[in-house]
């Protein structure tokens, strides 16, 4: 959605470098042709075996028809001769990532949006990943809009004081009241998305024990364990690994409510959460490898995964 990295490396899986360039969702940018193009620029006049292509923005049929459009005519333009490719949704780079050498997982990644997804061999199962309106709810932009409501509804005493979080959120835009803050995020000119900045502000009064702070992240969990517990129930088994990506869950600690959320509904789950701290493009890179059955063991020792527990 802001920018797009890609891996490559040689058939013998020893040489492995990276690119990055803008955005390659339409969704977000006109620039999609002229950002593959930059992406792919350094293998010009190559022959790729396999191309794993894991893109934001690859929802619907006419979205993935406009995305295949730029990658083969950024491909043809450039005399790169790609002979077999895939393409999927974008959270599958992650799960890639976090799922190593194992055959399934759960993954959730929150972000700029939401996301779950499942893998069991090759079969492949994602949420819809709209927010709100297709039933998924917890990305930073959410938690930014739920702590706007937390801050204005315990001003007007409809919910628990949270002065912590309410002297930060004034602070963060420059306000002296709550007052101005409601006449400044309701004005023509207010920007919807700072709203996911406002994440580590929450977490930050929740190590404080604001209790505004918990109430917000204690939703913001419970919502997202039910993405992830959609995709357990899809795959039938519990004891896969969970896997985490996205700015939401891997900069900060697992959410209050996550866990608990999860044990409640699905009793026996796995024990391992594996947070994706690394370039998600590694796990195209290792989709791509195992696609052709290289040996895939320089790719993994590349991806680094942060081990926890639920």
């Amino acid at each position: 959605g802001t920018n797009t990295r890609v891996s490559y490396m040689d058939l013998e899986t020893k040489e492995i470098f990276n690119n990055s360039a803008g955005s390659t969702n339409h969704q977000s940018t006109e620039r999609v042709y002229e950002n593959f193009i930059e992406l792919l620029k350094p293998i010009k006049n190559s022959i790729v075996k396999y191309a794993t292509c894991f893109l934001s923005g690859w929802d619907f049929k006419a979205d993935q028809e406009i995305l295949k459009k730029h990658f083969f005519n950024a491909i043809k333009y450039l005399n790169i001769n790609v002979i077999d490719s895939f393409f999927e949704n974008d959270i599958f780079a992650v799960l890639q990532s976090g799922l190593l050498d194992d055959k399934k997982g759960v993954c959730l990644i929150s972000g700029t949006g939401v996301l779950g997804a499942a893998i069991d061999g090759e079969s492949l199962n994602r949420t819809i990943g709209f927010g709100y309106e297709s039933g998924e709810w917890g990305s930073g932009s959410d938690i930014g809009g739920q702590v706007i409501f937390q801050v204005l509804s315990s001003f007007q005493k409809r919910d628990v004081d949270c002065p912590i979080l309410t002297e930060m959120v004034l602070g963060y835009f420059n306000v002296h009241n709550c007052s101005e803050l409601a006449e400044l995020i309701n004005s023509p000119n207010a920007n919807f998305d700072n709203f996911s900045k406002l994440t580590p502000i929450v977490f930050s009064a929740l190590d404080k024990n604001c209790p505004g702070a918990l109430k917000v992240l204690t939703k913001a969990g419970e919502e997202l364990a039910l993405t992830v517990i959609s995709q357990y129930q899809f795959l039938k088994d519990n004891s896969a690994p969970l896997i985490l990506g996205g700015g939401v869950l891997s900069n900060n600690k697992i959410l209050p409510g996550f866990k608990e959320k999860i044990k409640e509904v699905l009793k026996k789950s796995s024990n391992e959460i594996r947070v994706v701290t690394s370039e998600p493009s590694l796990g195209s890179l290792l989709w791509s490898g195992k696609s052709i059955n290289l040996e895939t063991k320089n790719i993994i020792n590349l991806i680094s995964v942060d081990r926890r527990t639920l």
